[in-house]
């Protein structure tokens, strides 16, 4: 059943022909049985085993029309305002290594830059820190 909430209507379905549904993996086996396709009906005048390439190709393409494809962001966390953990520690010119602690209190697996968020006392290993912004990929933290 498919929500109909602002996040899922604001997605779009991919077009057919994209490389989101046609990859360089799916084109090169495409073309591959084509050929085979074409080498046995031309070459070696064999029509019935020619029509395995051909049928093995249309399952393939099928597959792929039926395959749901959306375009669209992914869903963003919400990192602002959580607490992380220190792995590294962060100085005033030196970046540190955090991990983010999750809405159920248990610590994310992904490993996060980070700075601090103003010139203050740098945050040693395994100490808490709260994030309060971002700029690009890099948290901005600060001691708690």
């Amino acid at each position: 059943m498919r929500r109909l909430d602002s996040e899922s209507q604001s997605r779009k379905q991919a077009p057919f022909f994209s490389k989101a549904r046609f990859g360089p993996g799916m084109i090169s086996v495409l073309s591959i049985l084509i050929v085979l396709f074409i080498f046995l009906i031309f070459y070696v005048k064999s029509y019935y085993l020619a029509i395995l390439p051909a049928l093995v190709a249309a399952v393939l393409f099928s597959v792929k029309y039926f395959e749901l494809i959306q375009s669209g962001k992914p869903d963003e966390k919400k990192l602002i305002g959580q607490k992380c953990l220190v792995l590294k520690k962060v100085a005033g010119n030196e970046r540190g290594i955090v991990r983010v602690y999750r809405d159920d209190g248990k610590l994310d697996p992904e490993l996060w830059s980070a700075e601090l968020a103003k010139n203050g006392a740098e945050i040693q290993e395994n100490q808490l820190a709260r994030i309060v912004g971002m700029r690009s990929i890099i948290l901005l933290i600060e001691a708690l």
